[in-house]
C-alpha cells in the first residue's frame, strides 16, 4: 500500500479518453484509458514503487470520471475500480507523504450534489 511504498511519483503528463456511451465503463474495459504526451486535462497517475521491485498504478482520468488501481502495469485485466463520478482529485507529495483531495458528484433528476473528501496518508519508510 502507500503507507509502506518504498516510493512514489505524481505524473501529470496524461490526456484521459473515455469512448462509451453508457456509464460507468468497467475497470478492465478498454473504453477508458490515459494517454501521454498530449495537452494535461487533469488526468494523472501516480506510480507507486514497493519494497520488493513491483509497481502499481493508480490513474485518474478526468474525461470518464473515474479512478483505477492497477496491480501490474502490463494488463488490463489487472485493473480494479476505485471510484466513478469523480470531478476532481488533487495528489500532492511532500517529504513526508501524500495529499489527497478527491470531489465526488451525483445527480438526481435536475439536482447535481458534490461531496469532497481529504487525506493524508504518512509514509513509513
Amino acid at each position: 500500500g502507500l503507507r509502506a511504498a518504498r516510493g512514489v511519483r505524481i505524473d501529470s503528463n496524461y490526456h484521459g479518453y473515455w469512448t462509451m456511451v453508457s456509464y460507468p465503463p468497467g475497470a478492465q474495459n478498454n473504453s477508458h484509458f490515459l494517454q501521454g504526451g498530449l495537452p494535461w486535462d487533469g488526468s494523472w497517475r501516480l506510480w507507486i514503487t514497493n519494497s520488493n521491485g513491483t509497481t502499481n498504478l493508480l490513474d485518474y482520468n478526468k474525461n470518464a470520471s473515474n479512478i483505477v488501481y492497477w496491480f501490474s502495469p502490463a494488463s488490463l485485466a489487472n485493473r480494479l475500480p476505485i471510484a466513478n463520478s469523480i470531478s476532481g482529485a488533487v495528489l500532492t507529495k511532500t517529504n513526508n507523504g501524500l495529499s489527497i483531495s478527491i470531489t465526488s458528484f451525483t445527480t438526481w433528476g435536475d439536482m447535481r450534489v458534490t461531496n469532497q473528501s481529504s487525506t493524508f496518508v504518512a509514509f513509513r519508510n
